[in-house]
């Protein structure tokens, strides 16, 4: 595929990334093409009051199958204000798997989504710590999560990653460090 798509970007990961309330798109891929790309565990808070369709996913590719990218294990939540966020893709090798979505449309090709509130600490576009973002007790996105090839041993706050691993950027804080 790399002689069809002379400027595509391949093998890279996109990973343990907390995303507070930035602006108009997400995740944009231009037309060159994404090869084997993959987003995994991130924690994605949508802006509030947006007047127009904020875009988690835009991809500009004309060929199915120039953009072969997996969302796997993210959060992604909004406050239900605003108008409501969209995917804009069309290429059948865009795919997610065990994604957790509040406020947020569910990404149509996700194999498997959960819906749910993911009881984080201190959610909100004011609260940019990484700590504002851990699960909380009884959060659906600890150890809900598939594991993922080559995925780092601790998150940010290096806390051991869970077998299965929580979805979203952070593992619920550890009795020892409360």
């Amino acid at each position: 595929m790399g002689t069809m798509y002379p400027a595509n970007r391949a093998n890279f990961v996109i990973r343990y990334n907390l995303s507070v309330a930035d602006k108009t798109r997400t995740f944009q891929v231009c037309s060159g093409g994404v090869i084997n790309g993959q987003i995994y565990n991130n924690t994605i808070l949508l802006p509030p009051d947006t007047t127009s369709a904020h875009l988690i996913l835009t991809e500009g590719a004309t060929n199915d199958g120039a953009v072969e990218l997996k969302l796997t294990n993210n959060i992604l939540m909004g406050d239900g204000s605003g108008v409501t966020p969209v995917w804009d893709y069309n290429d059948s090798a865009i795919t997610g798997d065990h994604n957790l979505y509040n406020n947020v449309p569910v990404m149509p090709s996700d194999s498997y989504a959960l819906i749910d509130d993911p009881l984080l600490a201190k959610p909100g576009p004011e609260n940019v710590l990484w700590r504002d973002y851990l699960p909380q007790p009884g959060s659906p996105a600890i150890n809900a999560g598939i594991a993922v090839t080559g995925a780092p041993a601790h998150d940010a706050l290096n806390q051991a990653i869970g077998t299965p691993p929580t979805i979203g950027a952070l593992e619920p804080e550890s009795s020892s460090r409360r």
